[in-house]
This record gives C-alpha cells, structure tokens and sequence, in this order.
C-alpha cells in the first residue's frame, strides 16, 4: 500500500461519506431557496449504485416493477433537456439515454456493498453501456418537513 492512501474500509467509509455530502449540501441548498416546498432530485446515473442517493427521497422513478405516469415522463423530459440530453437520445418510458459514444456526465458513485443491491433495480441497467454514453436519468422527491433535517 502506497503512504497517504487510504486502507480499503477507509475509502469506503469515505465513498459513502462523500455521497452523503453531496446528497445533504444539495438539500440543505434545496431548503434555503424553497423552505416550504416538496423537492425533485434528479440526476443521470450508469449502474445500480446511483440509487443509493435516492435513499431519503420518495416516489423514485424510475423503479422496478412500475409505470411511470405521463408528469413523471414530462419530469423525466424536463430533466434530460436540463442536462442537455438530446430529445433523440432519450427514451421518456424507460429514462433512458442513448450515449453519443462519449464517457456520460453522471453522479459516478461505485455501492460499498454491491451485493446488497436489488437485483431487479440492477436489471434496469441491462444492455446499457456507460463506455459509450448510455445512462439513465432518474429522480425522486424529498418532502418539505424531510428537508429540515438538512439545515
């Protein structure tokens, strides 16, 4: 092991620490500029380990076993034109994009456990190749009185 780099149970801690960062700045920025309101988080993600972000969120799309309505489908639209998602790329019934060939901007977080991973959640991520572009976007809502536990 090289000097200064962390043992393995340390970068995961530290994997985990960092994703719970990230999720609770986002929220805790969500609070201060809507401090009544419900919250959409959406992200692009490439596997199954994406969705670990979504764990304080509810109503998650997409999710398996589940059809999304027509507004969840126009927040998935929403959300790809945010992030500059060609509408051709995109497919709005299964959230997902059909890369360009090049590496996708995504939320990059690899699961500690990854064996602990629903299996029908990791099925949604069949045929997609990330080396090309391929992702899925994906969102779930944080309700008001949750985000106070972000301030």
């Amino acid at each position: 092991m090289r000097p200064g780099r962390p043992r393995s149970g340390e970068a995961h801690r530290a994997r985990d620490a960092v994703l719970r960062g990230i999720i609770s700045d986002n929220f805790r920025r969500a609070l201060m500029a809507f401090p009544d309101e419900d919250v959409l988080l959406g992200t692009r993600i490439c596997d199954a380990s994406g969705f670990e972000a979504y764990k304080p969120t509810v109503d998650i799309v997409p999710r398996p076993g589940y059809k999304a309505t027509g507004e969840e489908r126009a927040w998935g639209r929403r959300l790809a034109k945010r992030f500059g998602v060609d509408t051709d790329a995109y497919d709005d019934k299964a959230f997902k994009v059909t890369g360009d060939g090049n590496l996708p901007h995504v939320l990059d977080h690899e699961s500690t456990k990854p064996e602990s991973l629903d299996p029908e959640v990791v099925a949604l991520f069949e045929g997609m190749d990330p080396t090309g572009g391929d992702c899925m976007v994906a969102f779930g809502w944080i309700m008001a009185e949750d985000l106070l536990k972000y301030h």
